[in-house]
């Protein structure tokens, strides 16, 4: 899912797209003040210069149209007037006795006053400027003194028999308002274009900040280590470039971090191991400490004790037996604690398969002095031969330490029941040997730790029957070396211990 932009992204790419369009508006404009300051001063000389050429062929037009013979007086003034609305100026030819003949200003008595005062009689005038002087006529700009206006002309007489003078004049007042005009409709033009620029470099400039903007919220999305956003533009400039690298980026980080938190967590694994493995050493080496210390207490006592006895020979063997007692104690502790290491290290089983009533049979005729001791009822409830598969010596190491633990805990006169059920599913059958003696339950808040290594529900009666706390946590081992489930229950009467094998 994409994540949209916050107002403060918005706020500085709107930041960026306004520093283009205003860049751009400063230079437009800079570009305009250029233009006006150059329109002003040199449009009007420029648009003077224009004026002089349109005159100058205004002049050849009506030269060619005065000695035109075949033009009608009527078509000769048709053409004069269509000739002064093409050129924007004005034209006067006048008779050799000064009158009018073809007039298209509207006052004619001024051009002819400079026509008798300005070339015709030659008079030198300050109100005149010559800027050509010819045989034919003279162009030159007049200023009246008398209309206060200034008007560029030419003056000059019609070749051939007639010999008419003329004149053409274009008012200077029209070339001022023209460049005036055509400088301000520069400057307007100019504006209008430089709004409807900045308009479209702000449209334009979103097509640059979008990408960037889906850049940066992928940057913040690899901030946050979420790897999975990738760039999908398009574009084959700079932009594009930079988004496909940034997904090589993202994909490398990814796989690199990826890699990180698999080795950080197998560390994390080793040293949990590592730090369990040194707890369960101390605790182990503390509870073997103390289940020999009391054996060898015992011993060294009676062994003490067998100096001061004299000839006692009764006192001396009871006294032996004891020793001897606790040393096969301590043995048969080394022996069970070697065991335990030996499965916990993961010793492989020796598989096979065999009947498993007769099994029982074998077993529990071996606790028969035990049970007898309790005066306890031992009871096989086994329908007829079941064969499973599993290790002979490892069956037979799970049912002593449940029958050593059941004869044990026995009620007086009680009974220690061995019964077989077939479970599990026909893909993988299975059967559950259960071992279950009468008497008291075992307490709630213990029923859990009993596997635990030298734990010990009754540690008063444990002693006494030569428990060490470790057959249980050998079973444990066993199961789960095999991945076979086991367990204990609180039953009406009782407690039951079961384990599961694999049926043959």
């Amino acid at each position: 899912m994409k994540r949209k932009a916050s107002k403060t992204d918005k706020r500085r790419f709107h930041s960026v797209r306004l520093t283009y369009t205003l860049l751009f508006g400063v230079i437009v404009a800079l570009i305009l003040l250029g233009l006006w300051g150059m329109s002003r001063a040199f449009l009007p000389r420029t648009y003077f210069s224009y004026e002089m050429r349109q005159v100058k062929a205004a002049r050849s037009s009506v030269e060619a149209l005065m000695t035109d013979k075949s033009l009608t007086e009527d078509e000769r003034t048709t053409a004069f007037e269509q000739l002064s609305d093409r050129y924007h100026l004005s034209v006067l030819v006048l008779e050799s006795n000064n009158v009018p003949r073809y007039s298209t200003f509207a006052n004619p008595g001024v051009l002819t006053r400079h026509l008798n005062e300005y070339i015709l009689r030659g008079d030198e005038s300050p109100y005149i400027t010559v800027f050509e002087n010819s045989e034919n006529g003279v162009l030159c700009q007049v200023d009246d003194p008398a209309t206060e206006r200034s008007y560029l002309e030419y003056m000059g007489f019609i070749p051939g028999e007639t010999h008419y003078p003329y004149m053409i004049a274009y008012p200077m007042e029209a070339i001022e308002e023209s460049a005036a005009f055509l400088s301000r409709f520069i400057v307007a033009i100019g504006l209008v274009g430089l709004l409807l620029g900045m308009i479209a470099v702000y449209a334009a400039t979103r097509g640059i900040t979008r990408p960037i903007l889906r850049l940066t919220e992928i940057s913040e999305h690899m901030r946050n280590l979420e790897f999975h956003i990738r760039y999908d533009g398009k574009e084959k400039n700079e932009i594009g470039e930079l988004g496909r690298n940034m997904n090589r980026l993202s994909g490398q980080l990814q796989e690199t971090i990826t890699d990180l938190k698999t080795a950080n967590a197998a560390l994390r694994e080793e040293y949990l191991a590592k730090t369990q493995e040194e707890e369960r050493r101390k605790g182990f080496l503390s509870d073997v400490s103390h289940e020999l210390k009391t054996p060898i207490a015992l011993i060294r006592g009676y062994a003490e004790g067998l100096k001061d006895l004299g000839d006692d020979p009764e006192a001396r063997a009871e006294y032996c037996d004891v020793i001897t007692d606790e040393a096969e104690k301590m043995d048969r502790l080394v022996r069970q604690i070697t065991e335990l290491n030996s499965l916990e290290e993961g010793r492989s089983a020796q598989m096979e398969r065999f009947e498993l009533t007769f099994f029982l049979k074998e077993v529990m005729r071996s606790f028969e002095p035990a049970f007898a001791e309790r005066q306890a009822t031992p009871v096989l409830e086994c329908g007829g031969p079941v064969f499973v598969w599993g290790d002979a010596l490892l069956t037979e190491e799970v049912l002593d330490n449940y029958l050593s633990n059941a004869a044990h805990y026995v009620s007086e006169g009680g009974q220690v029941r061995v019964s077989v059920q077939e479970s599990g599913t026909q893909e993988a059958p299975t059967v559950r040997i259960s071992v279950m003696n009468t008497g008291d339950g075992i307490p709630e808040e213990s029923i859990g730790r009993v596997w635990e290594k030298f734990y010990k529900a009754d540690k008063a009666r444990s002693r006494a029957y030569g428990g060490s706390g470790i057959g249980l946590s050998i079973v444990k081992a066993i199961q789960e070396n095999l991945g076979k489930a086991y367990g204990v229950q609180n039953v009406p009467g009782g407690v039951e211990f079961w384990f599961e094998m694999e049926r043959g």
